[in-house]
């Protein structure tokens, strides 16, 4: 399930506890971690754990995918892609998305409305991929900045006292307050 406009999170009434970023956490560290495990160092049963992460996902709070460094695979080109529109910021984010090549889209504030991250077999295709977003409706300009290393790439940086991936040393997560 793809995190976008149809899983918004930025209502207020939604209800995130200790207990669900403690579930995140672990979770953040390895997406494969059995529920029963989770349930041990949040003081819950595996159902409990196994419940509330269903809400999460099902609330676009939490997405469980395998991730790859794009510039660990073989070949490739990545780039990030800064965007101007016309105003119709939301149009374009949603025709961007379509692209196969694009990986993320994000609505900015600053001197470009949009930033997408691609993808590309090599430099042909980057290019071929430019110009179909520069074609876009609601597309006035764009700026491609190639990636050429990735000094910090993680993937829990949203959360409180996050650790990065690959991390294995015990790391104390935080505590919810006891009752």
């Amino acid at each position: 399930m793809p995190i976008g406009p149809a899983a918004r999170t930025t209502d207020r009434d939604l209800k995130i506890d200790a207990v669900d970023l403690e579930i995140i956490q672990h979770l953040s560290r390895d997406g494969r971690m059995p529920y029963r495990e989770i349930g041990e160092g949040v003081e819950l049963s595996e159902a409990a754990v196994r419940q509330r992460v269903n809400r999460l996902r099902d609330d676009g709070v939490l997405e469980i995918v395998g991730v790859v460094n794009p510039l660990a695979v073989a070949g490739g080109e990545s780039a990030t892609i800064g965007i101007v529109t016309d105003g119709e910021v939301r149009s374009a984010a949603r025709a961007l998305s379509e692209i196969p090549q694009v990986g993320y889209v994000v609505i900015t504030a600053g001197s470009f409305d949009l930033f997408a991250e691609v993808q590309c077999a090599d430099r042909v295709e980057l290019l071929d991929v430019s110009s179909e977003i520069r074609r876009l409706p609601h597309v006035l300009r764009s700026e491609t900045f190639m990636i050429l290393e990735y000094d910090k790439l993680v993937y829990n940086q949203f959360l409180p006292h996050a650790v990065p991936l690959g991390v294995r040393a015990p790391v104390p997560l935080p505590r919810r307050p006891t009752r």
